[in-house]
């Protein structure tokens, strides 16, 4: 069934054949054949069918051709915008993936470096308590060798001032003294400096 536009070029032929006569009488067969107005009569006739059958054609095999690779066209963008959003979403939730658990692994590594550094203080503590009691065992033990030698350096102080003070005493009389003789004159003369010291 022709549409509007062929109904209009229906009405149009119709209007030229109408007027092709009056057109042949006045112009009779001089001039161009194209321009004969008595030949326009078949030639808008096979017009008028030329063009509903190529409107007609274009209509029901072309059209909808192009309408289908239309379609087609706009279902391939549809997917493609579907797989991509997919794309994105899996894309966006590996990426939530990746930073929990880059947050995990930092929240793991400070565990680790904190235990390590409550590990080497523990370690640091116990070791700096051994050295200072090993340190405080050899100070005590220095201490009583050093008051040990003290002692005996000064018993033999006392043994070597007597035999000093006995030699000296010999050499300034010209006699002979007992060490008994001299620890008596070296224990009072050590009365006297301590009473001496009492009193200043």
């Amino acid at each position: 069934m022709p549409g509007p536009l062929a109904a209009r070029m229906w009405l149009a032929a119709a209007a030229v054949m109408a007027s092709a006569p009056a057109l042949a009488a006045e112009g009779g067969n001089a001039g161009m054949p194209q321009l004969n107005f008595g030949d326009y009569s078949p030639q808008l006739f096979w017009l008028a069918v030329t063009f509903i059958a190529l409107y007609w054609l274009m209509k029901r095999v072309a059209l909808p051709r192009v309408a289908d690779v239309v379609a087609a066209r706009e279902q391939r963008i549809a997917n493609d915008l579907d797989r991509a959003g997919s794309l994105k979403a899996e894309a966006d939730e590996a990426m939530q993936a990746y930073e929990k658990t880059q947050a995990e692994a930092r929240t793991r590594a400070a565990d680790i470096v904190r235990q390590a550094e409550a590990a080497i203080a523990r370690e640091t503590a116990s070791r700096q308590a051994q050295l200072a009691d090993d340190l405080g065992g050899r100070l005590k033990d220095a201490e009583t060798r050093i008051a040990a030698a003290k002692a005996s350096a000064m018993g033999n102080l006392a043994g070597v001032s007597s035999e000093v003070a006995r030699a000296a005493v010999e050499r300034l009389i010209g006699e002979s003294v007992t060490p008994a003789d001299v620890e008596r004159v070296t224990a009072a003369i050590a009365r006297q400096r301590a009473a001496a010291g009492g009193q200043a």
